[in-house]
């Protein structure tokens, strides 16, 4: 793999209901400051995003019972947004591969955590992106893996930002070697204009 770069990211946020643990960093917290890279891998025909520095395992504070319970969030304001542009733009673009254009089913949030859960703002949907997701818990041991959707929106709540969404049933790898915490999501060549052109989508909503 090859870095690309790399930039800041706002909140990383995995919720894991079996454990009642949370893998999360916030940049609101003033002794936190998440990092996200991006690099190539010319072999496999992907792009490896990496979120990782200052991200801390937590016990769940809400019911693991209620809600969704198995997801993971990632959340940029625009400033992150203009700096994800200013690394992967040129990169993206001089990808050769053919690009997936098909259309996409839109996806529509309800704004609820759960059934009579507290409103969660304004969201407008983006688009949606196959790719694979790993959360490392690497201080306790373990990680779980995903192949899932992506799923892209705006969000007012009511500050602006961009999220990226992800459906976690669970599939466990205990005793992992890596003990950094740390979040991996793989994107195919074919799928990364459709990820750039969300951003600059994003950035236009939220403008």
């Amino acid at each position: 793999m090859e870095l690309i770069g790399s930039c800041d990211v706002q909140y990383a946020n995995n919720l894991f209901s079996e454990k009642g643990l949370v893998l999360r960093a916030d940049r609101r917290n003033k002794y936190q400051s998440p990092r996200i890279s991006f690099f190539s891998n010319d072999l496999n025909k992907v792009m490896i995003i990496k979120i990782f520095n200052d991200i801390n395992i937590e016990k769940m504070q809400s019911n693991p019972g209620a809600g969704s319970k198995n997801r993971t969030d990632i959340h940029f304001d625009s400033i992150h947004l203009t700096q994800i542009l200013d690394v992967l733009k040129d990169f993206v673009l001089s990808i050769t591969e053919i690009q997936d254009d098909s259309p996409r089913k839109r996806y529509n949030p309800t704004g609820m955590e759960h059934a009579g859960g507290l409103s969660l703002g304004i969201t407008e949907d983006v688009t949606n992106l196959p790719v694979n997701i790993k959360c490392v818990y690497g201080e306790a041991g373990f990680s779980i893996t995903k192949s899932t959707k992506m799923f892209i929106d705006t969000e007012r709540y009511p500050s602006k930002r961009y999220h990226l969404g992800f459906d976690m049933k669970n599939a466990i790898e205990e005793n992992v070697s890596n003990k950094e915490n740390s979040i991996f999501i793989s994107i195919r060549y074919s799928d990364l204009r459709r990820f750039l052109f969300s951003i600059v989508n994003a950035q236009k909503k939220l403008s």
